[in-house]
């Protein structure tokens, strides 16, 4: 009989700790039948531990979650990339997953805008959040009428675009204390923690000091090490980026062929000529709609001085040959297919691509990260020099 009794108590101490929960969607619009939508768990503190812990067909302009769930958590609601340029209209949202039925309605007009109801959290977090934003969002869609209307009639002044910004910062603002009440109703939660560092930076001062004191030894911990690491990283880039200031000398580095020979930057300078260092990648697409302005400088300029030599920030081999097979580039290709992590990109500090690199022929930086008009210009003083 006890053991009986102890079995009996441990299923309904399971059933306590995990519950169902089910979240409906309605989209109101039939243009996003037969995708696939994911539901990820937010970690509190580490995005790269977010887990997707859910996926849906999307059927008739609905969708519906279903899973167990122990404690609340906030979670975001999204479709994959289209592809490597292009996404889907529906946007990025969030809900929070706790037991019982939620349902969750975009917007027909503003797909940005969103309406959660059923649950404890969610229908606070609706009430607190979103209906603020909902407002937010209405005031906003007026005045952008408003400015294009004026528009058609007379040109902006910059006293009135000023204005219009400073309207529109005004707006945003307003959903400070919004986050800061939900925040602190629920700061001893994961939902609360996610919402605390999720928007860290609106809060004040005080207001951010206060409340980090109630979040979580572990994911206080966790976070502030992330920033720690953020900080030094941000530092070593400055000290890059400043050294790699025009008349600075180059920075080395290696990387690959396609074929898989090595290279070294260092060999491709000449005594007498310009390289032209190019940073891309395929699924950039500002840097492949400036690919034929460079084949444009490559035809004009190379039997004047000018080499070119394209390092790929890549990380898939398949997308970069492609890609190399699309554009034709008839100059050197690289890459270590390490992204942004290879020690090229590391090198001049590349954090947003295309980022091009004149160097002369003796290894002095001419000009950084120009690109257009002001890249010619570049490169014909620097050749009649």
């Amino acid at each position: 009989m006890k053991h009986f009794t102890t079995i009996a108590l441990w299923f309904i101490y399971t059933i306590a700790i995990a519950q169902n929960f089910t979240l409906k969607g309605t989209i109101h619009s039939n243009d996003y039948d037969g995708l696939s939508i994911f539901l990820v768990r937010l970690h509190p503190a580490d995005r790269s531990l977010n887990t997707t812990v859910d996926s849906a067909r999307i059927e008739n302009g609905q969708f519906c979650f279903s899973l167990s769930v122990t404690t609340p958590f906030l979670a975001s609601i999204s479709l994959p990339p289209k592809d490597n340029y292009h996404y889907y209209g529906l946007p990025e949202t969030m809900c929070i997953a706790e037991p019982g039925n939620v349902a969750i309605s975009y917007s027909p007009s503003d797909p940005y805008s969103v309406t959660l109801s059923g649950g404890k959290l969610n229908a606070d977090y609706d009430a607190t959040i979103l209906s603020r934003d909902r407002e937010v969002r209405r005031k906003i869609k007026s005045m952008i009428e408003a400015r294009n209307a004026q528009e058609q009639t007379v040109q902006y002044s910059l006293e009135q675009e000023q204005a219009y910004n400073d309207s529109l910062r005004s707006l945003y603002a307003t959903m400070q204390p919004a986050y800061n009440d939900f925040v602190a109703r629920n700061i001893n939660n994961d939902v609360g923690a996610s919402l605390f560092f999720l928007h860290q930076n609106d809060f004040s001062e005080a207001c951010y000091k206060s409340l980090k004191t109630k979040v979580r030894s572990d994911y206080v911990f966790c976070h502030d090490s992330i920033m720690q690491a953020k900080e030094m990283a941000r530092n070593r880039e400055d000290s890059i980026r400043s050294a790699n200031h025009r008349g600075a000398h180059y920075s080395d580095f290696t990387s690959f062929t396609p074929d898989g020979k090595s290279v070294a930057l260092s060999s491709l300078l000449k005594p007498g000529r310009i390289l032209l260092l190019d940073f891309w990648a395929s699924w950039c697409s500002p840097c492949r709609m400036e690919i034929p302005e460079l084949k444009k400088l490559y035809e004009k300029y190379h039997d004047k001085g000018v080499d070119v030599v394209s390092v790929s920030l890549d990380t898939k081999r398949e997308a970069w040959i492609k890609a190399l097979d699309a554009e034709q580039m008839p100059w050197l290709q690289l890459s270590t297919l390490e992204g942004f992590k290879s020690k090229s990109a590391q090198a001049y500090a590349v954090h947003a691509i295309p980022f091009v690199v004149l160097i002369s022929g003796n290894g002095n930086i001419l000009q950084v990260n120009i690109h257009g008009q002001l890249l010619e210009k570049n490169i014909e003083e620097n050749l009649n020099n």
